[in-house]
């Protein structure tokens, strides 16, 4: 019988979810924030991140500070970071619409190794690249999921780069 409650719950917060973004992103940011702020944050911040990033900014910049402060403590500390930063970028700012970056990899790890890692990663979160990075998190380059797909296992991603970083001089 709990387990039958907790399916019912979990239906009625997605219908209310799924209720919730429809309204939102049917609105202008101004009456988004109004909606957004008679809904608990926890609500707020699993509607706000089905939303385009920049459409995120408008609205969490016409929210109350204390709002918007409640919704980004219920936020992921990579979500809520990213959009701090996405705030400080002018309003019409291709910068406005980052995302976390949270398939990073480094150029030694194999395919089946970064296959696993984006199998946990892939149930929170949506993943189109790979990012192959530095240990200091430069970008050496991208991989993609038809990379991964079609490469051997124990193949280094080092030899998956697509789009190269080009130098800094």
């Amino acid at each position: 019988m709990h387990d039958q409650t907790l399916l019912i719950d979990q239906a009625t917060d997605d219908d209310a979810r799924g209720q919730l973004i429809a309204e939102l992103k049917a609105c202008p940011p101004h009456e988004a924030a109004a909606l957004l702020v008679a809904t608990a944050p926890r609500l707020a911040i699993e509607a706000l991140a089905e939303l385009n990033p920049s459409f995120i900014q408008d609205i969490l910049a016409a929210v109350p500070d204390e709002f918007r402060q409640a919704v980004m403590s219920c936020a992921s500390s990579e979500l809520a970071r990213q959009w701090e930063h996405n705030q400080s970028y002018e309003t019409g700012a291709i910068s406005r619409f980052m995302e976390p970056t949270y398939a990073m990899f480094s150029p030694e790890m194999t395919v089946n190794e970064s296959i696993a890692k984006l199998r946990t990663l892939v149930k929170t979160v949506f993943i189109t690249y790979g990012y192959v990075t530095d240990p200091d998190g430069k970008l050496l380059g991208l991989v993609t999921m038809r990379d991964l797909l079609f490469a051997e296992g124990a193949a280094r991603l080092s030899r998956r780069l697509h789009f190269p970083a080009p130098v800094a001089t």
